[in-house]
Formats: structure tokens, C-alpha cells, sequence
């Protein structure tokens, strides 16, 4: 029989004590949060050998939480920086055997060293430059929600709209999608009738920079991320990774890592 047990009581009696169980799941690296709570309603965890169906549940670390009767376990939270490669799908698997940044030798590598790592966000496939990887689900959505600036540098092709450039820098809404405001850059360097543009967004709605471009008369034809948030692609090779220590993760991270929350 299903049973759900009481939330642990907080020694403080102020609130109950723990994360939820979720939110627990998803940072070790199995799920993402919402797929997590699919998972506890569906009946597949169990907290301390009892079976559990409200995600909200809370549990501490110490607990043993079991997902398919097979324990988790909570590894030290880990960041990592990668230059994807054009042509390359950030994706696990492709039903039509498209080449993905997980093939890479340097993420192939990690992987071989029991280190499952989680992409936050996408490029597309035609995109490069910085992507930033965790064995943490829960990070990876905190960041992937987060407000952090993405800067970009793009090359176009076409005469871009001067009125529309200029309300792209307060919001716009094309074809129905709202889009928060885009901080530019023009940039003195051309290629024959291509010219390049820094852009800096605070979201990642699919193809956005694109469709903004095209919006405003021009036509990408090559996008490199440069940044996100304090991380930042610097001279990191092509199909490289680079891993972010524990101490400067916390420093560039303060909200996430703030005391209350539990982390390694």
C-alpha cells in the first residue's frame, strides 16, 4: 500500500526541514524537476522503504530515497564550460544519426568517468560557442530559468531596420512571442555583404536571435555564444571542456549556493 509519511519536522518548528523530494531527485542528475515529479506520482520512489506520490515531499540527503528500488546518491555539484562545434545537435540522441556534442572526445571522456552531465539550455545545431554542462538537475534548471545575460556575437547578412533595432532594445512581440529587450552592438568588422552585431538577451526562447534578426531585415549565417551569465567562452578551443572548481562556482553563483539550500 501506498503511504506518504509526515514532512520531517524542522528542530526550529519553523518550517519543515529538507528540500522536496523533487527538486532532491533532480539534483542528482537523473531527471529533470518536472520529469522528477512525474516519476513520485507514478509511484517509482520511495523515501525510507516507504512509497511516495506527492513530489512536494520533503527529505533530507541523509534519507535513503530510492527511484526504480535503486538508491541515489549526491555527487558534489559540478560546472563545466564547452565550445560546441557547429553541426552538432545538443542532444543525447538523434533518430537520424546527426552527430551530438555528447560524441565529442572531451565530453566522451568526462562520461567515461561515471560523470552523467546535463546540457543547461541549447544552441541549435548551426550555432556555437559557449555551453555550460552540470551533473546537477536542479542548477541546470535554476539556470536555464534564470534572468543571467547571454551574450552573443552574430554575423549577418542584409540591411538591418534602424527603427526596429531600436525597439528591440525595449521588447518586441513577433508572431505572438513576447521577447524581452536585446542590448546591441554593432561591430566595425565585415565579410564582403556580411556585417557582425554583439547581442546580449536574457532568455533562451528558441531561435530567438534569429528570428529577431529576420524581424529586423538580416539574415544570420553564423552565431557564437560568447557568454552566460559570469561565464564566459575566452579562448576555450573548439570541442573543448573546461570544469569550473567548486569555490568559484559558489563565488559566481551566490543565490543558488546561499546557505539553505543543500549543496555539496
Amino acid at each position: 500500500m501506498t503511504q506518504t509519511p509526515p514532512n520531517t519536522p524542522n528542530p526550529d518548528g519553523d518550517k519543515p526541514a529538507g528540500d522536496k523530494l523533487a527538486k532532491l531527485i533532480a539534483r542528482a542528475g537523473l531527471y529533470s524537476r518536472r520529469d522528477a515529479e512525474n516519476v513520485i506520482r507514478s509511484g517509482r520512489v520511495k523515501l525510507n522503504n516507504t512509497i511516495i506520490t506527492i513530489p512536494a515531499q520533503r527529505a533530507l540527503p541523509t534519507d535513503i530515497i530510492m527511484v526504480d528500488d535503486k538508491p541515489i546518491t549526491f555527487d558534489a555539484t559540478c560546472l563545466y564550460l564547452f565550445h560546441k562545434p557547429i553541426d552538432t545537435l545538443t542532444t543525447r540522441s538523434d533518430p537520424h544519426n546527426r552527430a551530438t556534442i555528447f560524441e565529442c572526445d572531451a565530453l566522451r571522456a568526462l562520461e567515461n568517468n561515471d560523470k552523467k552531465l546535463l546540457n543547461i539550455g541549447r544552441l541549435d545545431m548551426s550555432s556555437e560557442g559557449l555551453l555550460l554542462l552540470t551533473n546537477d538537475g536542479a542548477l541546470k534548471r535554476y539556470l536555464e530559468k534564470s534572468d543571467l545575460p547571454r551574450r552573443y556575437k552574430i554575423r549577418y547578412f542584409g540591411r538591418l531596420d534602424d527603427r526596429k533595432l531600436t525597439q528591440l532594445q525595449q521588447g518586441v512581440t513577433i508572431d505572438g512571442i513576447r521577447y524581452q529587450k536585446a542590448i546591441l552592438h554593432q561591430m566595425p568588422q565585415t565579410e564582403g555583404k556580411n556585417s557582425w552585431l554583439e547581442i546580449t538577451i536574457y532568455e533562451g526562447k528558441n531561435r530567438e536571435i534569429r528570428k529577431m534578426m529576420e524581424w529586423c531585415g538580416g539574415k544570420v549565417n553564423r552565431l557564437i555564444r560568447l557568454q552566460f551569465g559570469n561565464f564566459k567562452l575566452d579562448s576555450l578551443p573548439k570541442g573543448a571542456v573546461s570544469k569550473i572548481p567548486n569555490h568559484q562556482c559558489k563565488k559566481l553563483l551566490p543565490d543558488y549556493f546561499k546557505p539553505n539550500n543543500v549543496k555539496s
